[in-house]
């Protein structure tokens, strides 16, 4: 077992956010996050990066506990894509070797410099890697952080909305780039979602929140009509086409 979250609770101030929430994800599998806005999906990524502190719970990577653990430690078992990031007046390079940052001692080195430069080959940037990440794409801008957050060599890959505002062209390619270097590189994968069918095409399993619980948990089997409803309030169909699930509004 690769990340193991077992009764983690938050509140802001008086209001409960996350309440007895626990699950565990295993190498090389992609869980996503599901629920409806404000329900706390991004709070709960935060918790397991430590970003936020939880008020209850435990937090363990590979068995090591996260919460006591240094940020320069914890960065190197946990990359994290935030849903909204800064740009900043970096080339795609550069913001890519950044994620070297947890094992930069005095200066960086040349294997720093080789890990970035592969990393942005994996993902397809070489082209790009000398422009300003302020003049790329959205759809590159998403490949640069996960970039960025995979040379950190993580055991656990955290990413908010990972395809927000991107084409559909550019949905496709993200995910299939998360899905392939998480089994490639036998690392687990926390994703928050709002689009349910992209969800389902490239998750292994799947978290459901309400009112900051688990309402339900699993495989591809808890995507159902009754489940969709009470968790989002809406009537759906979950139809089979050409072998997969997809969910339609009733």
């Amino acid at each position: 077992m690769m990340l193991d979250v077992d009764g983690v609770e938050f509140r802001y101030r008086s209001t409960s956010v996350l309440d007895d929430v626990s699950f565990s994800v295993e190498r090389g599998e992609v869980l996503s996050i599901l629920g409806p806005n404000g329900v706390g999906k991004t709070t709960l990524l935060k918790c397991i990066n430590g970003i936020l502190r939880a008020r209850k719970g435990t937090v363990l990577v590979d068995e090591e506990s996260l919460t006591s653990m240094p940020r320069p430690e914890v960065a190197k078992r946990v990359g994290y894509v935030a849903q909204r990031s800064d740009t900043g007046r970096v080339t795609v390079f550069e913001s890519v070797l950044l994620g070297r940052k947890p094992y930069i001692r005095w200066d960086i080195s040349k294997d720093d410099v080789r890990k970035a430069g592969e990393m942005i080959d994996r993902l397809g940037l070489a082209q790009i890697s000398m422009k300003y990440v302020e003049e790329i794409s959205g759809g590159e801008f998403q490949k640069v952080q996960i970039a960025r957050a995979l040379v950190q060599e993580p055991k656990v890959l955290l990413l908010d909305e990972p395809t927000s505002n991107l084409d559909l062209c550019n949905q496709c390619r993200i995910m299939s780039s998360v899905r392939e270097m998480v089994r490639k590189n036998e690392i687990s994968a926390i994703q928050t979602m709002h689009d349910l069918n992209l969800a389902i095409r490239y998750s292994d399993r799947f978290l459901l929140l309400k009112g900051g619980r688990i309402f339900a948990a699993g495989g591809v089997e808890v995507i159902s009509p009754e489940t969709i409803e009470e968790v989002y309030g809406i009537p759906v169909f979950v139809e089979i086409f050409r072998g997969q699930p997809m969910v339609i509004p009733a």
